[in-house]
């Protein structure tokens, strides 16, 4: 039995053929052991899976780029919401600081306008005194008929 020149390249290892290191110039091996050539169809193929290669790599970088985008989206609204929450617990503090200021003025207010407080500064200022039960006049009402 004769063999092929190009079937003569093939080193059969184990159950399958493989291609050996240095395959004859214009001469391709495909599985089964039959020969091509190595035309201008194998040069449009190999131009056709650099483009998709090219391709792939095009939508890696363009990928990448998204998530670094969105990433940096994320830390950015992170920030913001930090240095946000921290105004905010500031503008609380101050609120309540501000509530206890208020309820400590409003009672100094109720002190300072009760009676006993008022009369000293009223007898002083404008010559004024509660009067004695002698000098209290009960009016009686008068009723008038329909």
């Amino acid at each position: 039995m004769h063999l092929p020149a190009a079937s003569a390249r093939v080193h059969l290892w184990g159950n399958g053929a493989r291609r050996t290191a240095h395959p004859a110039p214009g001469v391709g091996v495909r599985w089964g052991g039959r020969a091509e050539s190595a035309g201008p169809e194998c040069q449009v193929a190999g131009m056709a899976k650099r483009k998709l290669a090219r391709r792939g790599r095009s939508w890696l970088a363009l990928a990448l780029l998204a998530f670094v985008l969105i990433a940096a989206g994320v830390v950015w609204r992170r920030t913001s919401g930090i240095a946000q929450a921290r105004e905010l617990r500031q503008l609380e503090e101050r609120r309540e600081q501000l509530q206890a200021q208020r309820t400590a003025l409003e009672g100094e207010i109720r002190d300072l306008s009760s009676r006993s407080a008022l009369a000293p500064i009223v007898e002083r200022r404008l010559g004024m005194h509660v009067p004695s039960d002698t000098q209290v006049i009960i009016l009686p009402s008068h009723s008038v008929a329909p």
